[in-house]
């Protein structure tokens, strides 16, 4: 039987279409993979920043470093206040460094420098009011001696965490968007792929009927030679 002609061309073009679209289709979906990981790492770095903020205004507000300061400024000799809103400055100052590592991390200039400021103050204060009670001043005289003010520092904290929020936010749009044009990307090559498939496996076929064709039309062409022949002998 006769060699069919383009057969081996066509079946290594649809083997090389076969490779080029699978890679294709497997970079695509490797980084949509990442992209969607991305979006996940963001949308975790707004719900640590948020519970570090609440924390954080907690471990200063009520209940916390500015709540403890003032019982222990109205009761001197009640000495686990101080020893409280010591706790409440020290795990203060660890959630301020927190949220500027996030806010670095995001490429954002964030400083909670009022909030430090102001977590050092009442700190420092607690041994103000301690020597001062000691030396028998009123709670009035003392109260005037170490006040603070810290209406900033709250200020300063929603600020930071609106700021990580918008800048995670938008950082998750766009990984979204990148994600979806590679999906789409993945999509329009798979499709193309199997197109290209049908089609070469169409024009292998049709290349092997066209062989067929050929090879009968050669053994016709032999016969009628044969015949040719004999008649001549004949």
């Amino acid at each position: 039987m006769a060699p069919v002609f383009g057969e081996e061309d066509l079946s290594f073009s649809w083997k090389k279409i076969t490779l080029i679209v699978s890679l294709l289709a497997l970079l695509a979906a490797a980084a949509a993979m990442w992209q969607i990981r991305r979006i996940n790492e963001f949308e975790t770095v707004i719900i640590l920043a948020t519970n570090d903020a609440l924390r954080l205004e907690a471990e200063i507000g009520y209940g916390g470093l500015i709540h403890n300061f003032k019982n222990y400024l109205i009761r001197p000799h009640e000495d686990v206040h101080r020893i409280k809103a010591e706790k409440n400055a020290v795990r203060a100052k660890e959630l301020i460094s927190r949220l500027e590592a996030t806010a670095q991390s995001l490429k954002i200039d964030i400083a909670l420098a009022e909030t430090d400021e102001m977590v050092d103050a009442y700190h420092h204060r607690l041994h103000t009011v301690q020597a001062l009670s000691a030396e028998q001043l009123s709670i009035s005289e003392i109260d005037a001696a170490v006040r603070y003010n810290d209406d900033g520092a709250v200020n300063e904290i929603d600020a930071a965490l609106d700021k990580i929020t918008e800048t995670a936010n938008a950082k998750i749009s766009y990984a979204a968007m990148v994600s979806n044009i590679q999906l789409a990307f993945m999509g329009i090559m798979t499709t193309g792929g199997l197109f290209s498939a049908v089609l070469a496996r169409k024009a292998r076929r049709h290349a092997r009927e066209i062989g067929s064709k050929n090879t009968r039309l050669e053994q016709s062409n032999e016969k009628l030679a044969d015949a040719n022949l004999a008649l001549q002998q004949f």
